[in-house]
Order: C-alpha cells, then structure tokens, then sequence
C-alpha cells in the first residue's frame, strides 16, 4: 500500500482496502505512515510527501508493473480519481507501457496546466495514439503551449485540429475558440478576434451554462 501511494495519492479507500486488509490499513494509520481523508469519498494518502518520492524512486521495475497490475485489478474507473491521483496513475501506466485512453490523458494534462507543469501536459498528450487525440487534448496542448509562450506553434495546432473539432462538446470547443481568439489577438492584431467570439452566440432560447456566458463575456 505503500508503495502504491508512492505512485498514487490520493488512493479511495475502497481501492486501499483491495490492496491490504482493513487491520493493515488501521495498523499504517494508527504509526503515522497513512492518514485517512474524511468526507464524501473518503481516501488514503501518505503523511509524508518527500517520504512518497523517496518509495516510488526505488520501486524496482518488475514490482512496478506488479503493482500497477493489481492497482488497475481493483480500480473501477481511474477516471474518476482525483486529478492529482489521476496525472500519477496515468504517469504509471505510462510507465508501465500501458495506454490510458485519452480521457484519462486529458485529465492529467488538464491536471499538470492547473498545476503550473505545461512540459508534463505536453508529455501526457504526446503520449496518445493514432487517432486517440479527442478535444479536450487538443485544448491541452494549446494551454501548454501558450504557458511556455509557444503561441504561434498553439494557433498551429489548433488550424490543423480545428477542422476536426466537434461544436457538439460546446464546452470544450467554446474553450477552444476562445483560446483561437487570444491568440489571434497577440499574433495578428486584427479583427478575427472579435469575428471568432461572434461564432460563439447561440440561437435565441438557448443558452450556455453561466460559466460557459461568462468566459465568452470576459
């Protein structure tokens, strides 16, 4: 368990409990290795992040594939971990040679741009297959660029994906546009711009959710 949480943090406790028994769990808890978080989804978490990097860096590799196996065996949907768990689950089964899927992609790079770690987005997203490039990593991959002030190579990838863009995941194409706005602005200083936003306005009677309206307004 341990040795999991290294790699995997914060772990459900439904999950720690597939790994070890509940006396092994309490035992870890009750000498400080564990804490416990309380609430809704209650979850496992090392008490000492330097001691977490220390255990996953000499994690033999045998035994990492060994663990990651059992890890997945008792997950039901990684996809529904928390985002710091997520970005360390799908650095793992990079790891271990295993693809993800990319929506489990998409959430760790969304992930490392929260976290202020565009090179890691990038390495996330270019880990995708053929044809396993959705929306929301093409919207990442524009976030990371534009971080690492690579705003002419974003609005490039963006004209080669945008073709390809479904209008139907309003919220993830409105995230897009309005990053092809931005850019736009800063490369170019002309009106398109302002004629992209214009694309964004729905049909009479239809209306996006308040936060989608108000990063259209802003």
């Amino acid at each position: 368990l341990v040795e999991v949480l290294s790699r995997v943090s914060p772990l459900p406790l439904g999950a720690a409990l597939g790994l070890v028994p509940a006396e092994t769990l309490d035992a870890l808890e009750e000498d400080g290795t564990v804490a416990l978080q309380r609430g809704a989804l209650p979850a496992v978490v090392l008490s000492n992040s330097l001691f977490a990097s220390v255990v996953a860096a000499n994690i033999a590799l045998g035994r990492s594939h060994e663990l990651w196996k059992e890890l997945s065996d008792v997950l039901q949907d990684p996809g529904s971990l928390a985002p710091a768990a997520l970005a360390g689950f799908v650095s793992w089964s990079l790891d271990c040679e295993s693809d993800p899927g990319p929506q489990c992609l998409s959430g760790a790079a969304a992930y490392a741009n929260d976290s202020g770690k565009p090179s890691l987005a990038l390495a996330f997203v270019g880990s995708a297959g053929p044809g396993n490039r959705d929306d929301a990593l093409v919207l990442e991959e524009i976030r990371a660029l534009m971080a690492l002030g690579e705003d002419q190579k974003a609005l490039n990838v963006l004209r080669a994906a945008e073709t390809g863009l479904d209008p139907g995941r309003r919220n993830t194409w409105v995230a897009i546009m309005i990053l092809k706005a931005a850019l736009l602005r800063s490369i170019s200083k002309s009106d398109d711009p302002a004629l992209v936003l214009a694309g964004l306005t729905l049909p009479d009677g239809v209306a996006d959710s308040p936060e989608t309206s108000a990063e259209i307004d802003y």
